[in-house]
């Protein structure tokens, strides 16, 4: 699926550019902390839904009357894409399998900066980038601290089999994933747990009582 071929979203929200993340279990009210994510690819909120459709086989978005092939569903679970279609009381995205590569858990979607991308796919950074300018991986836009300076990243939603490839990398180089902390990250008025990984540290090795 790319930016062109994609169906067009069914209301303003769907089309939207931007989606928000607050930490994860943090209070509700006016005081609790969100900030706005630009989707930097050619794919908006709408695309998105689609994507996670695609992964799960399962709608997410809350609509019984929308779901992300862009038809109407006659029934809460028939839809005629052949998909498992949404409803008010859907499940939610299924957890992905860290084991062995952070130390969280319960977490949904996962984020990669776009230099670890091109490692795992053997590809050029400017490559990755063309990759989303033509809408074929969706990322978004995010200010992260880098040393003393912040700056601003790109990071690619990724599913479990990239995960799979990113832990089998870190295992490899004898790194370790360095990431924000869970954070809820909202797609068509639903949450989803996400996690950031912003970079990689080299582990440590212990040989004789002393750390190398």
């Amino acid at each position: 699926m790319n930016a062109q071929t994609r169906p067009n979203g069914k209301c303003e929200s769907c089309q939207s550019k931007n989606v928000q993340v607050q930490p994860y279990g943090s209070p509700l009210g006016q005081n609790s902390y969100k900030l706005s994510l630009r989707i930097a690819s050619g794919h908006n909120v709408h695309s998105i839904c689609e994507y996670l459709s695609k992964c799960y086989a399962k709608c997410p978005s809350p609509s019984p009357i929308w779901c992300p092939s862009g038809k109407s569903c006659p029934s809460p679970n028939v839809c005629p894409s052949g998909e498992i279609c949404p409803s008010p009381n859907a499940d939610s995205l299924p957890y992905l399998n860290l084991e062995g590569y952070v130390m969280e858990k319960n977490v949904q979607l996962v984020w990669l900066p776009v230099a670890r991308m091109a490692a795992l796919q053997d590809k050029s950074v400017k490559t990755i980038r063309r990759l989303i300018d033509e809408g074929l991986l969706i990322s978004v836009k995010r200010t992260v601290s880098s040393g003393v300076n912040h700056t601003t990243k790109c990071f690619i939603l990724v599913g479990q089999d990239m995960v799979d490839q990113d832990t089998a990398l870190c295992h490899k180089l004898g790194q370790s994933p360095k990431y924000l902390g869970k954070e809820q990250i909202t797609i068509h008025d639903r949450e989803h747990t996400c996690l950031f990984v912003i970079s990689y540290n080299k582990e440590r090795k212990v040989e004789h009582g002393k750390v190398r």
